[in-house]
């Protein structure tokens, strides 16, 4: 998720800071997480020109979601300004199988609205 931020040290800045924040699906990747950052960092900065000012890798379910599972920006945008997105600790501890729902989860609701335009079916 991308999001623009107030610096969460508090140092006054012309523009809002660019962060990324995501979640590694498998917990124990965590521990390459500083890997991971600069993968994103590159990717981006090589496929949009665009130079991030954070990344923030996460474990599995620690981005806030609404009931229905949809991601919430200004949830995480204020978590990160008050600093306490990064201590966050997933909310349960997941077997893969509540990943990989997740992860399907995820990618239904992303072609849903890119397909369907967000529409839903007639019966």
């Amino acid at each position: 998720m991308a999001f623009g931020a107030r610096d969460p040290r508090g140092v006054e800045r012309d523009r809002e800071r660019v962060v990324i924040a995501f979640e590694v699906q498998e917990s124990e990747r965590l521990g390459q997480s500083a890997r991971l950052v600069g993968e994103v960092r590159h990717v981006v900065q090589e496929g949009m020109g665009l130079t991030l000012d954070d990344v923030v890798a996460l474990p599995p379910g620690a981005l806030p979601k609404t009931s229905s599972g949809k991601l919430q920006r200004a949830k995480t945008r204020e978590l990160y300004e008050t600093g306490e997105l990064m201590g966050r600790a997933t909310p349960r501890d997941p077997t893969r199988i509540d990943i990989a729902k997740q992860a399907a989860r995820s990618q239904l609701s992303y072609l849903r609205l890119n397909v369907l335009g967000g529409r839903k079916r007639k019966d």
